[in-house]
């Protein structure tokens, strides 16, 4: 996908991300591909951006583990799922997801 060219990533980050908005039951599948899109920095921007935008409680744990993988924009992608965590409206597994990836090993003995 990253053969594509900058407008051509954008406009298929843009129609990814509204499928996650829209159809949250195909946030799993979509993420593999916005996965791969966060790797390019200015597509990457535009999909947190966008994602800022999503109801937490409809957010997926494949959702979160996707978007926070190693890549230019981590951090930010971390922050986002930080404020889902603290909105209190993720569903449970994904708010499990959120505390794993944002606080390792908390919770375990």
């Amino acid at each position: 996908m990253l053969a594509l060219g900058a407008e051509d990533r954008l406009l298929v980050a843009r129609e990814l991300t509204e499928i996650v908005r829209t159809e949250p039951e195909s946030q799993d599948r979509a993420a593999e591909a916005l996965q791969e899109l966060l790797a390019h920095k200015p597509t990457g921007e535009e999909i947190l951006r966008r994602l800022e935008e999503l109801d937490a409680a409809s957010v997926s744990p494949g959702l979160i583990v996707r978007i926070s993988r190693d890549g230019p924009l981590k951090s930010e992608a971390l922050a986002l799922i930080g404020r889902w965590r603290d909105s209190g409206r993720l569903a449970q597994i994904a708010q499990a997801a959120a505390d794993e990836l944002l606080d390792p090993g908390a919770g375990q003995s």
